[in-house]
């Protein structure tokens, strides 16, 4: 089969590959001929027909498991980062009432010469 007889396989940064038939690692899946050698198992959803003809694989090539023969294992690496801080803000709201009370009263006091 020559590289014109074959499904052309394109994704993000760069990807780009060739439809080599079903998966022999695993069932329902289709495996892929990438350019930098790899081969893997893809599961038919991860495809979408383009208007050109080629199909856009969506999804990071390392997630997908490798087909047989290929010797390598994939193993994802995921990272977390947590980032801790504070920040001021209004939480809610207080009312004050000031009331004037005022009352007369008469104070007799000695006066000291």
């Amino acid at each position: 089969m020559t590289d014109l007889d074959q499904a052309r396989v394109v994704g993000e940064n760069g990807l780009a590959g060739v439809v080599l038939g079903p998966s022999s690692t695993a069932p329902n899946e289709i495996a892929i001929q990438l350019e930098d050698g790899r081969e893997i198992s893809v599961p038919p959803s991860a495809f979408t027909l383009q208007p050109d003809g080629k199909w856009h694989l969506q999804g990071d090539p390392s997630s997908f498991k490798p087909a047989a023969g290929s010797g390598e294992t994939v193993i994802p690496v995921l990272a977390e980062e947590l980032e801790i801080g504070t920040r001021k803000r209004t939480t809610g709201t207080v009312r004050v009432q000031k009331t004037d009370m005022e009352h007369e009263e008469t104070v007799s006091m000695p006066i000291k010469q």
